[in-house]
C-alpha cells in the first residue's frame, strides 16, 4: 500500500459525532440548499479544493455554488464514515426526477471544528451492472 499524505490532527480533539454533524450540516447547505451564507459558518479560513472543476479556496466554493444548476437536482446521503478528522459521504446524486444519476463520494477534512479540505469522485449509475449489488 502506498500512502501519499499523512495528516496530524491539530487543534482541539473533537468527537466523531461532532465531526459528522459539522460535515453533514455543511454538505446540506452546499449541495441541496445552495446557501453559501449557511455553509460559510462551517468553513475555516482555508478551504483546500481537490475537485478538478472547482476553484480553490473559500471564494472558489462561492463561485462554484453560483454556477447554473438544474433546480431539481437533489443529493441523498446513503452512508457517512468518520475517521479522525476525515468524513466520507457516499451519496446518490439525482440531477432530475426520473434520472438514474450518479454514485458520489465526498471526502472532507475538519480542523478546529471547521471544514478545511474537500475531495470527491463520481460514478454514473449504469442501466445494467455485472453484479446484482448496484453502485449505491
Amino acid at each position: 500500500m502506498i500512502v501519499h499524505n499523512v495528516y496530524d490532527i491539530q487543534g482541539t480533539e473533537m468527537n466523531r459525532e461532532d465531526t459528522r454533524r459539522i460535515v453533514l450540516e455543511f454538505y446540506e447547505a452546499v449541495v441541496n440548499r445552495r446557501d453559501f451564507t449557511a455553509a460559510s459558518a462551517y468553513l475555516g479560513d482555508v478551504y483546500i479544493q481537490h475537485r478538478a472543476d472547482a476553484p480553490d479556496g473559500v471564494d472558489g466554493l462561492r463561485q462554484f455554488m453560483n454556477r447554473k444548476r438544474n433546480p431539481q437536482t437533489h443529493i441523498d446521503v446513503r452512508r457517512v464514515f468518520v475517521d479522525g478528522d476525515h468524513v466520507v459521504i457516499h451519496a446518490h446524486v439525482v440531477p432530475s426526477l426520473g434520472e438514474r444519476g450518479s454514485a458520489h463520494v465526498d471526502i472532507f477534512r475538519v480542523d478546529g471544528g471547521k471544514v478545511v479540505e474537500h475531495w470527491d469522485v463520481d460514478e454514473p449509475i449504469p442501466a445494467h451492472t455485472a453484479n446484482p449489488n448496484g453502485v449505491l
